[in-house]
């Protein structure tokens, strides 16, 4: 048996795993050794299926993207699951009245450039591909115009929708039934024994659901204040390795008998 037999580790990428396509050398130093020693890795993330090959991170484990709208097995190319974004079309409508901002649409097949005011147009033109997830992004004025949009938007939506931030100045809307933490459940009853303990680690408002899902919380130092308060362990910064201190807590939590496998 490898030390980290049952161990899952489900992290963000942007802002946790990664800056940009950089990750810290001594994050995939550690990855090796936890794999080399049973664990299992995958990413948790905001991007489209088949980024982790851009990444060039050691994965085995199925990838849950689209903010938990999608889960992929990048082994194969085959998605497992996904949340579709059901009952959109008047949510859309008011985005094109409402939002000048630009709007990035993410379907089963593809992403839809982003162009103000098209929502609609976009959707009716595609013939395949189901939607799953809206991001509203560029605002001029910064982070507070952001979550402004962000609280309009869930005071007149939230009952219909998951409406959040992946970064300061980005808005997503996907579906009620998704999420991050809903398809690490998935994750947890799909690999049994193999999962036993769950482990998220994010940074931001995205990356909530996952830490509330997991057996075991973690956020880097640059995390969102809400993700902070959150979280039952705190890590160094992404740009200073943070899946890596992770790595090394639950070795010595394993060490000391904290982690029951």
């Amino acid at each position: 048996m490898g030390r980290f037999d049952g161990i899952l580790i489900c992290s963000d990428v942007d802002g946790t795993l990664a800056e940009g396509k950089n990750i810290p050398e001594n994050n995939l130093e550690a990855l090796r050794y936890f794999q080399s020693e049973g664990g299992l890795f995958t990413l948790a993330t905001g991007r489209p299926a088949g980024y982790e090959s851009v990444l060039g991170v050691p994965l085995n484990a199925p990838v849950i993207t689209e903010n938990g709208t999608r889960i992929y097995d990048s082994s194969t190319g085959y998605t497992l699951w996904t949340y579709p974004l059901d009952g959109a079309w008047f949510l859309l409508e008011w985005i094109d009245q409402n939002v000048p901002n630009l709007v990035t649409l993410h379907f089963t097949d593809g992403v839809s450039p982003a162009e103000v005011g098209t929502a609609v147009s976009r959707t009716e033109r595609r013939t395949t591909g189901d939607l799953l997830k809206i991001v509203i992004s560029n605002f001029p004025e910064g982070e507070d115009s952001a979550a402004a949009l962000r609280d309009r938007m869930a005071e007149s939506f939230g009952s219909r929708f998951s409406i959040f931030r992946s970064w300061g100045t980005g808005v997503e809307v996907i579906s009620p039934l998704g999420g991050k933490g809903r398809c690490l459940q998935h994750l947890k009853e799909l690999l049994g024994d193999r999962a036993r303990v769950t482990v998220g680690v994010g940074d931001y408002e995205n990356d909530l659901s996952l830490l509330r899902s997991a057996d075991l919380s973690y956020a880097p130092a640059n995390s969102c204040p809400e993700v902070l308060a959150f979280a039952k362990n705190h890590l160094p910064s992404c740009s200073q390795g943070a899946i890596a201190a992770l790595i090394e807590d639950l070795d010595c939590k394993l060490s000391r008998g904290e982690l029951c496998l």
